[in-house]
């Protein structure tokens, strides 16, 4: 994987669910309620073997909190 690679697949991973959920926030607290449900995969908490993913894990466990 190149850095350049790595770099926008991180940008969309991390970047897209802080942007998302500051977005849709904004709206939530005009109208005074509202829910953020953010879905990850097990990468975030287990690993996968074989299946080495270290691109999926980080942002998956962001998700989880």
């Amino acid at each position: 994987m190149t850095d350049e690679h790595w770099l926008n697949v991180n940008d969309v991973n991390y970047n897209g669910v802080f942007w998302c959920n500051r977005a849709f926030a904004r709206h939530m607290l005009k109208a005074g309620k509202g829910s953020i449900v953010n879905v990850g995969s097990m990468s975030g908490v287990i690993s996968n073997r074989p299946q080495n993913r270290p691109v999926i894990a980080p942002p998956t466990r962001l998700c989880i909190g």
